[in-house]
């Protein structure tokens, strides 16, 4: 950020002026009152009056707040968006700030709206193909919401199907199943069908069936059953026409 200004005043009672690493005898003409009264700092220093040269002379030691950006003339703070460098010279803030982002005053700097980052603002956080704005807000495609398009608008599906939050749509549940969490995992099957040891949906068969594809087609029966039409029907017993059982 930029340095505090000091309390200063343009004096007109300083006859030369000496700036950092020069020696005495390169000390020059303060005929423009670069020189400004000021506490806390040792460089440039201004002597006055200008009859011997310091120490055996009688000075004060003055400075400069800072420079303008020609690095002559003496400031008292630097302009508005100008910051001051390492020799204290006000160099003018040029950074551009992007996506709905403003310029700093306390330094060279932006103030970035929270969809974005970066030094100037360049970096947009929107998420999941979402844009960033002049405004400084997220444009989110189609599903999605939320400040930074992390949300999805659909937060309901149908029974066999569940909520994708990659894509914000509704994505088909396992074969048979009427509740899931995703396309590998069924909480609730339909009607007929029950939950395996994989979390999907197997048929409960007919009875006397053994195993079965669909809960009306057996290809399995116990024994003294055969399939006929889907389902286990008795093998009844010799001159026997209808049975039950198959004893």
């Amino acid at each position: 950020g930029a340095s505090p200004a000091v309390n200063a005043t343009i004096t007109t009672n300083c006859s030369y002026c000496l700036k950092s690493g020069q020696s005495v005898s390169a000390r020059v003409s303060d005929t423009t009152n670069h020189c400004s009264a000021c506490t806390g700092c040792s460089q440039p220093l201004c002597y006055t009056p200008d009859t011997t040269i310091p120490p055996s002379g009688t000075f004060s030691q003055r400075c400069c707040n800072y420079y303008s950006s020609d690095s002559v003339t003496c400031i008292t703070a630097c302009p508005l968006l100008s910051f001051p460098d390492a020799n204290r010279t006000c160099i003018p803030c040029t950074l551009t700030c992007q996506n709905g982002g403003t310029l700093r005053t306390d330094m060279c700097g932006c103030n970035c709206p929270a969809v974005t980052t970066g030094s100037n603002c360049s970096t947009c956080l929107c998420k999941n193909g979402g844009t960033c704005t002049a405004s400084g807000t997220c444009s989110c495609p189609t599903g999605y919401s939320g400040q930074l398009c992390d949300a999805c608008i659909t937060t309901t599906c149908l029974d066999g199907y569940y909520l994708n939050s990659t894509t914000c749509s509704c994505a088909k549940c396992p074969l048979y199943c009427k509740v899931c969490s995703n396309s590998n995992t069924c909480t609730t099957c339909s009607d007929n069908y029950k939950v395996n040891a994989q979390n999907l949906c197997d048929p409960i068969c007919p009875a006397n069936c053994i195993s079965c594809t669909t809960p009306n087609n057996c290809t399995t029966c116990k024994s003294g059953y055969n399939p006929t039409t889907g389902l286990c029907d008795p093998i009844c017993p010799a001159n026997c026409i209808s049975c039950t059982t198959p004893n």
